[in-house]
């Protein structure tokens, strides 16, 4: 039997790993031919370990293991791969085939236009036109996941006609939040959107809730309003299934040509 293991970031943040397994549960429900679980890197259980056993114990004699995350960064290009070979070596048997993350998928890139265009709404008089946007990513010490969401801000712009479109990051990359709302007031835009790329809820999110609530009180002249982060959606799936016959088929590639972890650099 084939397996789909669902891998997860984690967080010490129970919304956050709920709204994750909600995602799976769908899956799990929508594809009943493949057995379906799930691991965490991280803050979370089950490991990707224990996913992957439960999935061998259940008869899996192919696994498509799929970042349940939204670029290829450190976790995906390193992390993972090195514990995906470890369990190679624990199941000789049984074929383990990496997948993609979502990426810039063209249904990512909608379900991020619905959350902006839903933040608009609570603006007063939306106007595209008088509207900035500000995408905050995670930010990472590789530059190609950065300049994917500077990418990502790029399409948004374009999609939605508005005046201005900016990216900041949350930690390692610059711009930092601070700074670029400190610019999107310079800018004499009416109004702003912030969109925080990320997936589920958890401390990032919290921490830009509060630091977004801060500056609204003290600034004066820019209305400002906090797009949703993105939610468990049945889209989510769609991509997940796309990413498994991928994995499966031999042609989950990624862009590797920017990437610090490519051949030749591992050290």
């Amino acid at each position: 039997m084939d397996a789909v293991l669902i891998i997860g970031h984690g967080t010490r943040n129970e919304e956050g790993v709920s709204q994750f397994l909600e995602v799976v549960a769908m899956f799990r429900e929508k594809y009943p031919d493949w057995i379906v679980e799930h691991g965490f890197l991280d803050h979370a259980e089950p490991s990707i370990e224990v996913g992957a056993s439960r999935c061998v114990e259940r008869g899996a004699v192919r696994i498509a293991a799929i970042p349940g995350l939204l670029l290829a960064a450190g976790h995906v290009k390193k992390d993972i791969p090195q514990e995906l070979d470890r369990l190679r070596s624990q199941f000789p048997g049984v074929q383990i085939h990496m997948g993609r993350p979502f990426g810039l998928h063209p249904g990512i890139v909608q379900l991020c236009i619905n959350r902006i265009e839903a933040g608009g709404g609570c603006l007063e008089n939306y106007q595209h036109e008088k509207t900035q946007l500000l995408v905050i990513g995670r930010g990472s010490s590789d530059p190609d996941a950065n300049s994917d969401a500077a990418k990502l801000t790029r399409l948004l712009w374009e999609r939605l006609g508005l005046a201005w479109a900016t990216t900041s990051y949350l930690a390692v990359a610059e711009p930092k939040l601070e700074e670029a709302l400190h610019y999107c007031t310079r800018l004499k835009i009416p109004q702003l959107i912030v969109f925080p790329f990320l997936l589920f809820t958890g401390v990032l999110h919290k921490r830009i809730e509060k630091q977004i609530a801060q500056f609204s009180a003290k600034t004066v002249g820019l209305e400002i309003a906090l797009a949703d982060y993105l939610r468990p959606e049945p889209m989510l799936c769609g991509i997940l299934e796309e990413r498994a016959r991928e994995a499966f088929d031999g042609r989950a590639v990624m862009n590797c040509e920017l990437c610090k972890y490519r051949p030749g650099f591992q050290d």
